[in-house]
């Protein structure tokens, strides 16, 4: 029986034991946690965004390459999750949740089945993998194992994460990295003035330019953060500075219209509106926090009122940090794979998920590469091992 090791357990791991115990192989996940699936499981605020519907690659870095590994597993996704006894439901948004709107309920159905098919999992870190010439042998603190094959799915640098032995694996391995920044992340921008916004959200029309060039536009929830903003937009937005891997922000400007359903003429009826002072109607409009914003703007600043409101522009400082974000965007050069998803100079492992340089927007593009990617590199192997 071939024998394939998992490092790591999120969801490219879970998915490909699933699918390559299912067919007979011995599959055996390490994992450096007390608990398997631990991304996976607080996804989408627990929620477990899984997926998104339709698919559309224009939100992928490295288009090209996002499609060339996922779109097999679109032709089966459904009756993979019927195998699983997963039962989804999409949102408006096109977002993918459990039926029970639990992340720990996808755990619990992946544990069931693999502990069915009989895979195993080593609650140790990987400290190194070496390539055999008819397999891997898989380092931990203690102890040596010899695997046929290797599915190299240790994530990204995010959120919390041990980002030291992920590079020091990294490093042993020389593997060649692309640069790394933290994406789907808070923004610093400049100050405002009225520090009771933060905490407030809004629905807006989001903007991203550079030297009055536009980059980014989208509308979504934004919040005011103590030092920038936040939100699902603004994630997004994130997305477009991260994969550009920036020293200096200088010149990279937010624009935020808080009304994009309200054109300049309706605004100006309510704005005017004879019946209540200025400040009232500013009130009406959002609420008073942001009324303070305008008016203070507009006082001391001299800035034109209806800028302010459908135009308000913040200068982009930095990203949040790798730790405080959801996704890195950079990982393994993507020129540094065989065409069946292997490492050209270890060719019994397959790297999948995050650690390629592959990043996706929010709203389940990345669970879904990460389970797409899973299934190109267990079809890669099953072609090998019958050869």
């Amino acid at each position: 029986m071939k024998r394939i090791a998992f490092i790591g357990s999120g969801p490219s791991s879970l998915m490909g034991a699933f699918l390559l115990s299912k067919k007979g192989f011995s599959c055996t996940i390490f994992e450096r946690e007390t608990e398997i699936g631990k991304r996976l499981k607080i996804s989408g605020n627990g929620r477990c965004n899984l997926f998104h519907h339709p698919l559309d690659f224009k939100y992928y870095k490295n288009q090209e390459f996002a499609k060339k590994y996922m779109e097999e597993f679109l032709l089966h996704e459904q009756e993979i999750f019927n195998e699983l006894g997963l039962l989804t439901f999409d949102d408006e948004e096109g977002r993918t949740y459990p039926l029970s709107k639990e992340g720990k309920q996808v755990i619990s159905l992946f544990m069931n089945a693999l502990k069915r098919n009989g895979v195993k999992i080593i609650y140790k870190e990987v400290k190194n993998i070496i390539n055999l010439r008819d397999g891997v042998k898989i380092y931990t603190e203690n102890e040596e194992y010899v695997f046929d094959e290797c599915v190299f799915a240790i994530g990204g640098f995010s959120y919390r994460y041990p980002y030291e032995e992920k590079l020091s694996l990294c490093q042993k391995m020389n593997l060649s990295l692309t640069p790394l920044s933290p994406s789907l992340t808070p923004i610093k921008t400049s100050s405002y003035h009225n520090k009771n916004l933060e905490g407030r959200r809004y629905q807006v029309l989001l903007s991203l330019t550079k030297d009055h060039k536009q980059l980014f536009t989208e509308k979504g929830e934004i919040l005011f953060k103590k030092d920038g903003i936040s939100g699902i937009v603004t994630f997004n937005l994130s997305c477009v500075l991260a994969r550009l891997h920036l020293a200096d922000y200088k010149g990279y400007q937010i624009h935020i219209d808080f009304l994009p359903n309200i054109s300049h003429d309706e605004l100006k009826k309510i704005i005017y509106h004879p019946s209540f002072p200025l400040e009232e109607n500013l009130e009406r409009l959002l609420g008073k926090e942001l009324q303070e914003e305008w008016m203070y703007w507009m006082k001391n600043k001299k800035k034109d009122l209806f800028s302010l409101i459908k135009d308000y522009t913040l200068d982009v400082i930095s990203l949040y940090p790798l730790k405080d974000s959801q996704v890195t965007s950079g990982g393994i050069n993507l020129s540094s794979l065989n065409k069946d998803g292997s490492l050209i100079h270890m060719n019994h492992v397959f790297p999948c998920g995050e650690i390629l340089d592959i990043d996706g927007a929010s709203g389940g593009y990345n669970i879904a590469f990460a389970f797409g990617s899973a299934y190109f590199v267990c079809q890669s192997i099953i072609c090998r091992l019958k050869k």
